[in-house]
């Protein structure tokens, strides 16, 4: 990714290079012109507004106070935060605009600019889970406090608060509103709340990842500094995410060569089902395989390409029904090696096909199952109870 770090301000330059930073991204480039609030931005366009935000954040002492890893988080968050207003602006009939959903669809998009660009996974999930939520600290005080305290903790070990907080105060500075001081001080209570959990500037000190994905499915009922109380051993199910072309298969064999496998890619070739066409036919067979294996509380593996969450929400949640601990790996490629990986099989996903996949492409969470594995998350999750932790990457 050397053509963006030096997009990023530090010691060495504190300036915008807006010019750069435009020709860099296209995303960025198509903000020219897309229809705003006449009332909340004032300032203009979304090009407008994420110059003035990079600006505002460029000026601000809490980003120079960051290491060069957190910077470029931050910075990069503030220049991808708003790319999905262009396909999801509505006009009302009084003339007033809104984008909704543009977080969770521009998380998205900055993923597969990103990915594309070569911003490593690490750097690039920090980015696109502050630009998912990048709007959550102007209105987070009007929670009760379990669910402001699950929010805080969640973001600590994805994109961190500091990251966070310092984006929307940069995002409500770049606007052009009556509003501006609120949101300011809004952000402020945001940040201030997140110190006082102790988890502004690090990840909350989550017990493991049992516990982690219990309290953000009940903030009410656990508490997550103490770890939950678990079976001496339970049948583990490991399920692959990735783009195809990553290495899933792979990693299986490499790692766990004697694991049964549910693997779509196996099922369609004995359906004779094409990869571009609907795959409920395919969904359904693998769901019957894996029930064969829940029924006999058999460790197995589910290797598919899971980018949606309610995909994996689906699959994880059938085995823990089943009594299951539930494993998680995530595997990378780049675009180059996603296409040398096609020629040397000679078997490539069509191109319209994989376009689509990127579209739907949400890297998980870290809460998602009891372990997570791959390059993407920032915080190391024990392994569930019964695993081998020699296991992980």
């Amino acid at each position: 990714m050397a053509d963006l770090t030096s997009l990023i301000p530090g010691p060495a330059r504190w300036d915008v290079r807006w010019d750069e930073i435009d020709a860099a991204f296209p995303e960025v480039a198509a903000l020219r012109g897309t229809p705003h609030d006449a009332i909340h931005h004032a300032e203009g366009c979304p090009w407008t507004h994420t110059r003035l935000v990079c600006e505002a954040m460029a000026r601000s002492d809490a980003f120079a106070m960051l290491g060069d890893d957190d910077r470029a988080a931050a910075f990069l968050t503030a220049i991808l935060h708003d790319v999905a207003k262009p396909v999801t602006a509505t006009v009302s009939g009084d003339g007033r605009v809104s984008h909704p959903g543009h977080s969770r669809v521009g998380a998205v998009m900055a993923r597969v600019a990103m990915w594309r660009h070569g911003v490593p996974p690490r750097l690039r999930e920090r980015v696109c889970s502050a630009i998912g939520s990048h709007q959550v600290p102007f209105w987070l005080f009007e929670r009760d406090w379990a669910q402001r305290r699950r929010f805080a903790i969640g973001a600590s070990v994805t994109c961190g608060n500091d990251i966070l907080s310092i984006q929307a105060e940069a995002d409500a500075r770049g606007r052009v509103a009556p509003d501006v001081a609120r949101m300011v001080e809004n952000v402020e209570l945001y940040r201030l709340e997140a110190e006082e959990l102790g988890c502004l500037h690090g990840a909350f000190p989550v017990a493991d990842g049992p516990t982690l994905r219990a309290f953000m499915a009940s903030p009410e009922t656990v508490d997550p500094s103490y770890g939950m109380p678990l079976p001496p051993s339970r049948p583990v199910a490991t399920v692959m995410s990735g783009l195809p072309g990553t290495g899933k298969t792979t990693w299986l064999r490499r790692n766990h060569p004697d694991l049964p496998v549910v693997s779509l890619d196996a099922i369609r070739d004995r359906l004779g089902v094409d990869p571009a066409k609907p795959q409920g036919e395919v969904v359904a067979f693998a769901k019957s395989a894996a029930k064969e294996f829940l029924r006999a509380g058999r460790d197995f593996a589910w290797d598919g390409t899971n980018l949606s969450r309610d995909l994996r929400d689906g699959i994880l949640g059938l085995c823990r029904d089943y009594g299951f601990a539930t494993r998680l790996v995530v595997t990378e490629a780049s675009p180059a090696q996603i296409l040398a990986g096609f020629r040397a099989r000679g078997r490539a996903v069509p191109a319209r096909a994989f376009e689509r996949l990127l579209r739907r492409w949400d890297h998980p969470a870290p809460w998602e199952a009891d372990e997570v594995i791959g390059e993407g998350f920032g915080r190391a999750m024990r392994p569930p109870a019964g695993t081998n932790p020699s296991a992980a990457i």
